[in-house]
């Protein structure tokens, strides 16, 4: 698969983020959490194993977009049940939602070196089976640890109406030009290793694992 076409998946998968994100979070506001973690989990484990079968670039393209359509949503609502007072005792919230965030980092700091080992070695299809076993691993997880929250009870309006603070709007841009930055390198890293900087193929899940052991100790 070529640099350009890898570029495209990125873009595609970024996309889903962006429409899934508020769209998803908000219409979903009254579900209750433990079955609305469920059905984004099923949904990410379909869109990977669809990835990982499919028979040509403009059905992967559509596959990353509907697996990026709950990734938002899924850690949209992971903090908000780890700030919920089933889960976090009173004052314990901020280090409850740390929790969540380490647990982000942790997956790319293992998960991507280990991602790219998957591929080298038995081609990109296996890496996505690999995702969607390790996503589908964590429903018992999701059984156990999430309560049987109700949703909000706030109305769609009173959703969006968050998006009109100016304060919102700046932590929004913010997080979008830290996001493109980080993820413009990610998605091109591995040829930047091997072709710029001219590093051998299998350095590279090493260095993957070094980049995301500094990006969790910086967070």
């Amino acid at each position: 698969m070529s640099i350009p076409a890898v570029g495209l998946l990125t873009t595609a998968y970024a996309l889903g983020m962006i429409v899934g994100g508020p769209v998803i979070t908000v219409v979903t506001a009254r579900v209750p959490r433990r079955p609305l973690v469920m059905a984004l989990v099923v949904v990410s484990v379909l869109g990977n194993l669809g990835s990982a079968a499919a028979p040509n670039h403009a059905v992967l393209l559509a596959t990353r977009f509907v697996s990026g359509l709950v990734v938002a949503t899924f850690f949209a609502v992971a903090v908000a049940v780890a700030t919920a007072a089933a889960v976090a005792a009173p004052g314990a919230q901020a280090s409850s939602v740390a929790r969540v965030t380490l647990g982000l980092n942790l997956g790319l700091v293992v998960g991507t070196p280990i991602g790219t080992v998957i591929g080298q070695q038995l081609g990109w299809r296996a890496t996505f089976v690999a995702v969607a076993a390790v996503t589908l691993a964590a429903v018992p997880l999701v059984l156990r640890h999430v309560p049987a929250a109700p949703g909000t009870n706030g109305s769609v309006l009173a959703e969006l109406r968050v998006l009109s603070d100016r304060d919102v709007q700046l932590a929004i841009a913010l997080s979008a030009l830290g996001n493109v930055g980080v993820a413009t390198v990610f998605t091109y890293i591995a040829p930047l290793l091997t072709e710029v900087s001219g590093f051998a193929a299998g350095a590279v899940p090493v260095l993957l694992l070094v980049y995301g052991a500094g990006a969790s100790s910086g967070t």
